[in-house]
C-alpha cells in the first residue's frame, strides 16, 4: 500500500470484507476486523466492511469512527445498532 507503485492511492476506498467468515471463532474474527481496519485508515485510505457485526456480536471492539459499511442484510448487521455504534452506513439490503 505504500511505495512508487502503490497497490491502491490515497482516494481508493478499501473494502476489508469480513462478512463471509462462518466459523466459531467470533472474536478472533472481531480483532482481524478491527485490525485490518486500522491498517487501512493508519495508511490514509478510507475504509470500508460488509455488515455482520450484528451476528458476529461480542466484547472484542470494532472501530467504527471513519469507517463506511455495507449493510447488505438486517438480520447480519441491525441499521440501529450500527448506526448508534458510529458506522457510516451504505444501504445495500438485499429484500
Amino acid at each position: 500500500m505504500e511505495g512508487e507503485n502503490p497497490v491502491f492511492d490515497s482516494e481508493t476506498i478499501v473494502n476489508v470484507g469480513t462478512d463471509g467468515y462462518d466459523g466459531t471463532y467470533t472474536e478472533e474474527l472481531r480483532q482481524y476486523t478491527d485490525d485490518m481496519l486500522k491498517f487501512v485508515q493508519d495508511k490514509g485510505n478510507a475504509v470500508r466492511l460488509w455488515g455482520s457485526l450484528t451476528q458476529r456480536s461480542g466484547t472484542t471492539p470494532v472501530r467504527s469512527e471513519g469507517v463506511q459499511m455495507n449493510l447488505w442484510n438486517t438480520s447480519w448487521a441491525n441499521p440501529q445498532e450500527m448506526y448508534n455504534a458510529g458506522f457510516e452506513l451504505i444501504n445495500m439490503v438485499d429484500h
